[in-house]
Parts: C-alpha cells; structure tokens; sequence
C-alpha cells in the first residue's frame, strides 16, 4: 500500500499497518498519521527477508486482537 493510501485509510478510521526499510521515515510518518487521529503503527521490514515479513504479519495480528 502506497503512502496516499495509507493516509485514506487512516482518514477512513481504518487501522494501519506500516512497513518499509527506513525506520526513521516510519516513525516520522506514523507520528503525522497518529497526530490527526489516525490508528497507525509500524516496523521496519524488508519484505525480502521471508522471517521480516512473517514477524510483520505476526505484530499486525497481534495488535489488532
């Protein structure tokens, strides 16, 4: 999911999940997200690591439940 995206879904009241290599842009853009209301947490992942993503999903499902 792209940034704009992201931003929408926030916006929409969804609850988002961030991922990306560059931690500081994610927690930069989290904070933005969080500041207007939005349901947003993050970790840094590099979707090219099979464990990275699987600890992606496992977090997400964790702090949604």
């Amino acid at each position: 999911m792209g940034l704009a995206t992201a931003k929408a879904a926030a916006a929409a009241g969804a609850k988002v999940m961030l991922a990306a290599r560059d931690e500081h842009a994610l927690e930069r853009i989290c904070n933005d997200l969080k500041s207007t209301g939005g349901d947003v947490d993050f970790m840094k992942t590099d979707v090219g690591e099979e464990e990275q993503v699987q600890a992606l999903a496992d977090r997400a499902i964790e702090s949604r439940l």
